[in-house]
């Protein structure tokens, strides 16, 4: 959450779940999603999420482990 934010997104510096069965979703504030993403990627862009805050929800189905992830920033228009 970010006082006075109009738009939030979170870079993410890394990711590698297990494609198709363990997710990350980006919420706004409301827990409304506006994308989620699976397998694996470096320096990943989300889309800007509208309001002050943004939620990262992780939902993993526990049959095998990938790295994970790594959030490198968040991005902020006021």
């Amino acid at each position: 959450t970010v006082p006075g934010a109009k738009y939030i997104r979170i870079v993410i510096e890394k990711f590698e779940l297990e494609n198709g069965f363990d997710y990350l979703s980006i919420q706004d504030g409301k827990g409304v999603e506006s994308e989620k993403i699976s397998g694996a990627g470096v320096n990943y862009l989300t889309e800007y999420v509208e309001g002050e805050t943004v939620k990262l929800k992780f939902t993993s189905d526990t049959t095998l482990t990938k790295w994970g992830y790594a959030i490198k920033q968040i991005d902020v228009i006021k």
